[in-house]
């Protein structure tokens, strides 16, 4: 599709870059009334997007601006979502004391940009769009990551975070610039046709692979490419923290998804054998679930356990990945939205409450009062989800990564007994927050400064951790219904 005829499909990025440019200028204008102003028009952005987005939603795939992005159900399905994880992370933040007392608008300003990055990323057709979403994203982040210039966490945080996305950005141009040079294209269709038809040396292929894995494994903290990473969750404030843990993810399990399915597998989703991938991303997965989880057993606070604790679900969504499959990506993306969900469910509560509540050691927890039990009950709850019991939605997501190990061949059964074993791990340390929260005593209470808009982002996030797990056919055939990439 020419580029004319691609701006109706644009419209929702379109309006994000509006909506993102128009912040600052309003902010200089209203000096008086910011929040009264931008917070109302920010809102308004995150609507228009989303109507433009539901608008145009087209069963069918298209190609926009000479096929560099992909408009097919797919990328519609992860825009959706994007939007409304980052419309809730937004709403959140407004509550937060940690960024109470600093200039909001610019804040804001990079939250947009860092969606636009993540809607350009999950529609890319393109290696060089691939590249340039990538760092309209991680940039972005980094910013957001150092915000307050004043706090000495944050500022080492983002300087950690500018080493490690430079070095996984130099690797990752690396290996998509010998993907070109060994297949002539920046398609990835094309590159996958011109893999599957040409006499190019397996292990070369295996390598620049490996490569490419290296330059996204830091994005998605798959280990042994999570190094800082977690330093950067613990040294960001806590919505920013939510943030990244959350909305980059998705984004970035989004395009591995469509760079597996159109690159290197064939019509059947089955990933292509000679190229050892299947076996590749079954380590890394059990490298990333056990790993994590070990990590996170070892922190005293509850802003500790959920950093590591977000390496192991990479762990857990890489294993769907292995199999692949309609069935693998499925249960990938499944897990992906119910993890996503509870994370910032769980976020919800920890911004919601004081400082102390979320740097202090566990051991020393309290009682919550009557105040807060609604966060003990809403919080558990998530947890919960998040360790894979039943009734909740997270229970459903890792049976149905397990059933699509065990359908598939058996070479993937140590995998489910990996995956098993840790599941048990962190029923341990999910179970130790809840324990500290509801068992240990001190004269000392939680405060919580929940508003209105707060207890109603909680009760939608419970809802569908609850309402998938008892009833989640709806949502596992939409998504199989969704997994259709466009096809030049």
């Amino acid at each position: 599709m020419d580029n004319i005829l691609s701006i109706k499909y644009f419209l929702p990025e379109i309006s994000l870059i509006v909506t993102s440019l128009l912040i600052l200028p309003l902010s200089l204008i209203f000096k008086t009334n910011v929040r009264k102003i931008t917070i109302p028009f920010l809102t308004f952005g995150f609507i228009l997007s989303s109507t433009f987005l539901i608008m145009n939603w087209d069963l069918s795939g298209h190609g926009l601006f000479l096929n560099l992005i992909a408009h097919d159900r797919f990328s519609q399905l992860f825009k959706l979502c994007l939007l409304i994880f980052t419309f809730f992370l937004f709403l959140i933040s407004l509550n937060s004391s940690e960024l109470k007392n600093i200039s909001s608008k610019e804040y804001h300003f990079f939250i947009f940009i860092s969606l636009l990055g993540s809607f350009l990323l999950v529609s890319s057709n393109n290696l060089l769009m691939i590249y340039i979403s990538i760092e309209t994203l991680s940039i972005a982040c980094l910013i957001l990551v150092g915000y307050l210039k004043t706090n000495k966490s944050s500022n080492i945080a983002a300087v950690k975070n500018l080493f490690s996305s430079l070095l996984s950005s130099a690797i990752l141009i690396y290996g998509l610039s010998l993907v070109y040079g060994l297949t002539g294209t920046l398609n990835l269709h094309e590159i996958g046709h011109s893999l599957s038809n040409s006499s190019i040396n397996n292990f070369s292929i295996t390598v620049i692979i490996l490569i490419i894995l290296f330059g996204f494994g830091y994005k998605l903290t798959i280990v042994p490419f999570h190094i800082w990473s977690t330093d950067v969750y613990k040294g960001a404030t806590t919505p920013i923290t939510a943030f990244l843990t959350t909305v980059p993810k998705v984004a970035g399990f989004a395009i591995l998804i469509r760079v597996l399915a159109t690159t290197f597998s064939n019509a059947n989703f089955t990933l292509v054998k000679y190229f050892h991938l299947s076996e590749i991303i079954t380590v890394l997965a059990a490298a990333t679930m056990t790993l994590g989880n070990l990590l996170a057993i070892n922190q005293k606070n509850i802003k500790g356990i959920l950093a590591y604790s977000s390496i192991a679900h990479s762990g857990f969504i890489l294993m769907g990945l292995a199999i692949f499959g309609q069935e693998g990506i499925s249960a990938s993306i499944f897990y992906l939205i119910m993890y996503s969900i509870a994370f910032i469910g769980v976020f919800t509560v920890v911004i919601n409450s004081n400082t102390e509540f979320q740097l202090a050691n566990l051991k020393n927890h309290n009682r919550l009062n009557f105040q807060s039990s609604f966060s003990t009950i809403i919080i558990s709850i998530f947890l919960i989800s998040l360790t894979g019991l039943p009734p909740t939605a997270g229970f459903v997501g890792k049976f149905y990564l397990f059933a699509a190990l065990i359908k598939g061949e058996t070479k993937f059964y140590w995998l489910v007994i990996i995956g098993i074993i840790n599941c048990i791990i962190m029923f341990f340390y999910h179970a130790r927050i809840i324990h500290s929260m509801l068992l240990h005593k001190n004269e000392k209470h939680i405060k919580n400064r929940y508003d209105k808009v707060s207890n109603v982002i909680l009760i939608l996030l419970v809802i569908p951790t609850i309402l998938f797990g008892i009833y989640w056919t709806p949502l596992f055939d939409f998504i199989k219904q969704s997994l259709h990439f466009f096809m030049p």
